[in-house]
């Protein structure tokens, strides 16, 4: 799987991903130590973007899994301390990267963007992502409501 994940990676940089460089590492850690070691690894080498698995799976029927409390663990550790933005990937099932064909639609991907920095970033990277003609890209954008109740504020304690 991670060898199909680089060729699939490898080929979009190839083909349209200007300005994209990809260095595949690989380390063996406990949970315990893997956030550490992500973080460590990603500062040394200057790395902009971490990507990581969403720790649930889809099931056949659509649902998630409970999924994988180590995964879970790590992804909250990692957003916590890395040392670069990082994104989490969230595969519905469709995994059929490598057979995006070059006719639009095939390949939906989404970016749910409420403001900040690291969002915009995520916007940035799905824009690239975006740029091959075979993935159709949704932003989902999240504003605050100015007139919801729990927004005012009143000088009364009536």
């Amino acid at each position: 799987m991670r060898d199909q994940v680089t060729q699939t990676i490898q080929a979009y940089v190839d083909g349209s991903g200007g300005g994209i460089i990809l260095r595949r590492m690989l380390a063996l850690s406990t949970f315990n130590s893997m956030t550490q070691d992500i973080c460590i690894l990603a500062e040394n080498l200057m790395a902009s973007l971490i990507i990581l698995p969403f720790h649930k799976n889809q099931n056949a029927d659509g649902t998630l899994d409970g999924g994988n409390p180590g995964f879970r663990y790590v992804n909250r550790k990692v957003l916590r301390n890395a040392p670069c933005s990082v994104g989490i990937l969230v595969d519905r099932g469709l995994g059929l990267a490598d057979k995006i064909s070059t006719t639009p639609r095939s390949f939906h991907a989404a970016v749910i963007f409420i403001g900040g920095k690291d969002d915009r970033e995520a916007l940035a990277y799905a824009g690239r992502v975006a740029r091959h003609p075979g993935v159709k890209l949704t932003v989902i954008r999240f504003l605050l409501d100015d007139n919801s109740e729990s927004n005012r504020r009143t000088g009364n304690s009536e």
